[in-house]
């Protein structure tokens, strides 16, 4: 069977289909003889289902970045609507209905009104309000999502649903998922931006046959189609061409036959995003998120963990280079298990608060330099503010190796590099390029310490002002770099405009580091600029 859908992620998915449920269908219309019990299940589903909210923000802050993240926060905000929760709460007022009943209702009230406008803003609205409802409904049923059971599998499935929240996507580990079919999907809804962020290959406005589970599936996403029992012809040739892509990117794209010497890096999040890394031709990892190793924990992972995870990275990628950030906690990216002292909690923020919980940080450069063994490995200090900050993690670093020796523990001798962040940091530049090894700006967190605002200069409200001051600051920084002959790279989401990448390579930037699915547009965009910009 052939099915003509809309292409929503490039690629190609190959597996064995598996249905998601639509739990809302569960709650069906009920009585209670305990109104007051009702609520008080309703107030504990609302305070479970903020929480993973709140794990689901920080899983996609530390896989996919800030902006992706910010569409649980906005859910946050809903679940906690006065209006929406006041709807429930007057339907559970005018009849016993259980508190499930009444969300449903309640849900669908809001829905038939925000669907039947005309604005993309209300549609994604409507999105969001399934997603907070399914979480309520599943957080009352007191039992998981179906879909989003981690079983152990061979080999990852091909996703299909009516529909799938962003909840529900980044519940499936990304091992477990080679494609996603839906139904009735918007073709800019969250769900699809986060696909292309993840790199799954998704098609939308699929039918969903009857008895589709088990069935073999091939998903062709730069086309749309699905085909569903192949032939074996058919899967011969789409697994040729999956396997003749990846073993043309089974090394990272420097070492294969490129003219320009221009790098553009991945920014990864941990080892399962090394294939995606490959696949879409990075000349190796200019960004190691190490936070979601912590975040996806209940507690802190070991030493052992850790080196592992980075000696993974290290082999795959290996000659080409990795750079590991540390952890960069703080703010709203700490994990709940970290009961740390009220006077640390709410200032500090990257190297600073690494620093003072030593303990952590120990553990994890640990890590790191017993993998430089396997590898081309770097590491760089997130949110440095000035030169006793740096000077800090470097002696630690210098600790490290002390001990490593005295165990007879092989490391290499790996460059450290400072994260430019903060205006503190551009003040001293000159400075901390007399002791770093390589510069690397995070622009996400430097344009909101230099404006105030939290989102790139090409988002939505940008003034040419902000653009100016930002493009001024980035010159400053490689200027300072080149002074002292290291190299200055960027890592942050201005890296990924292609629009931009004519106004930021001749400021003296050495490379840039993006998603992996941003890497084609930013290299082709770099191309049709050579020849036409001078590298500084």
């Amino acid at each position: 069977m052939i099915l003509q859908g809309i292409a929503v992620s490039e690629g190609i998915g190959i597996g064995r289909v598996r249905s998601l449920n639509d739990s809302r269908k569960t709650a069906v219309r009920k009585y209670t003889d305990v109104p007051e019990k009702e609520r008080e299940k309703l107030i504990k589903a609302g305070t479970q289902a903020e929480a993973q909210l709140e794990e689901l923000y920080q899983k996609t802050l530390a896989e996919a970045g800030k902006e992706a993240a910010e569409i649980f926060l906005a859910q946050k905000m809903m679940l906690r609507d006065p209006e929406y929760l006041g709807e429930i709460e007057k339907r559970m007022a005018a009849e016993p209905v259980t508190a499930a009943y009444a969300v449903k209702t309640a849900t669908e009230s809001f829905l038939s009104v925000f669907e039947n406008l005309d604005e993309p803003y209300f549609r994604e609205r409507s999105l969001d309000l399934k997603d907070v409802s399914e979480l309520l409904l599943n957080a009352l049923a007191e039992t998981e999502e179906e879909e989003t059971s981690a079983e152990k599998t061979e080999e990852p499935f091909v996703f299909c649903a009516e529909t799938i929240t962003p909840s529900g996507l980044m519940k499936i580990p990304r091992n477990q998922i080679c494609a996603l079919i839906t139904a009735n999907d918007s073709l800019q809804n969250h769900t699809a931006i986060l696909c292309r962020i993840r790199n799954i290959p998704a098609i939308t406005g699929i039918p969903i046959p009857e008895n589709i589970d088990g069935q073999m599936a091939v998903i062709d996403g730069n086309k749309g189609i699905l085909y569903l029992d192949p032939d074996e012809k058919l899967l011969r040739q789409y697994k040729t061409k999956t396997g003749e892509k990846a073993e043309a990117k089974t090394q990272p794209r420097s070492l294969r036959n490129q003219t320009n010497t221009f790098p553009v890096y991945a920014n990864i999040s941990g080892p399962e995003d090394l294939n995606a890394a490959l696949e879409n031709g990075a000349d190796g990892i200019g960004l190691y998120r190490t936070e979601f190793a912590y975040l996806q924990k209940d507690s802190l992972p070991t030493e052992e963990e850790l080196f592992q995870q980075y000696r993974t990275a290290a082999e795959k990628m290996s000659p080409a280079k990795v750079i590991i950030r540390t952890v960069d906690f703080g703010g709203d990216k700490t994990p709940e298990y970290l009961k740390l002292p009220e006077e640390n909690a709410p200032s500090l923020r990257g190297t600073a608060f690494a620093l003072s919980c030593p303990d952590i940080l120990r553990a994890q450069l640990r890590a790191i330099y017993r993998a430089s063994a396997y590898g081309n490995l770097a590491v760089m200090f997130p949110m440095i503010h000035d030169q006793e900050e740096f000077a800090a993690a470097l002696s630690l670093t210098e600790e490290i190796k002390q001990e490593l020796s005295a165990e007879g523990t092989h490391y290499a001798n790996i460059p450290r590099g400072c994260m430019i962040e903060t205006r503190s940091a551009v003040t001293c530049a000159d400075q901390l390029a007399e002791t770093a090894d390589f510069f690397s700006i995070g622009t996400n967190d430097l344009e909101a310490d230099l404006t105030g605002r939290s989102r790139y200069i090409g988002g939505k409200g940008s003034s040419e002002e902000q653009k100016q001051l930002l493009l001024e600051t980035i010159r400053k920084i490689t200027q300072a770099g080149k002074k002292r002959g290291i190299p200055v790279g960027i890592c942050g989401e201005l890296a990924s405009d292609p629009a931009l990448t004519g106004s930021l390579i001749p400021l003296g930037i050495n490379s840039l580091s993006v998603n992996a699915v941003n890497i084609k547009r930013i290299r082709e965009q770099y191309q049709i600029l050579n020849g036409e910009v001078t590298l500084l």
